[in-house]
């Protein structure tokens, strides 16, 4: 059984690769189908795939629509979230 911890930092480095073509989606419907295809390409369900990316930018566990904020943070302030985010649970 894997450990959640490494399994965590496993998908938010994924997430850090999707941050920038996430971000950079026209609409949301975009990029809940680009989401969903990395999910399935990646074996993983798409909550555990989007979880850590929208604590990550966010802050929060709940909080406004994920692919809304990254298109209004943007690719760069969003990827420099998701580094922090890495930052704090590798260093």
């Amino acid at each position: 059984m894997i450990n959640i911890f490494a399994k965590t930092i496993e998908l938010l480095r994924v997430g850090l690769e999707l941050t920038r073509p996430l971000a950079e989606m026209p609409d949301d419907e975009a990029a809940e189908i680009f989401i969903k295809a990395e999910a399935e390409r990646l074996e993983v369900k798409l909550g555990d795939l989007m979880m850590p990316m929208r604590v990550a930018i966010t802050g929060s566990r709940v909080s406004p629509p994920l692919f809304g904020s990254l298109r209004i943070l943007g690719a760069e302030c969003s990827q420099e979230r998701v580094r922090r985010a890495l930052g704090k649970l590798t260093g």
